[in-house]
């Protein structure tokens, strides 16, 4: 029998333009939600950028980017290099 698949969704506080900072609140969810047996979790769509649609491409950032790469370690698998 499989076990059920924990999935949750976050709901945070995000600064316009701020990508540094909504980085760091995303990583503490990630934190808190790995911490609550989440094994999904997902958050709104611009939350990154602060909701701001001018500032998008401010806040375009990549799978390898410098930027996500705390929140990226946070969410690998346990014993991923």
């Amino acid at each position: 029998m499989s076990r059920p698949l924990r999935i949750a969704a976050a709901q945070c506080v995000s600064i316009g333009g701020d990508l540094a900072a909504n980085v760091a609140t995303h990583t503490r969810f990630v934190a808190l939600a790995a911490g609550a047996g989440v094994e999904v979790l997902v958050f709104p769509e611009l939350s990154l950028t602060g909701y701001e649609l001018a500032r998008l491409r401010d806040g375009v950032v990549g799978p390898g980017s410098a930027a996500l790469a705390r929140c990226a370690r946070r969410c690998a698998p346990p014993g991923s290099p």
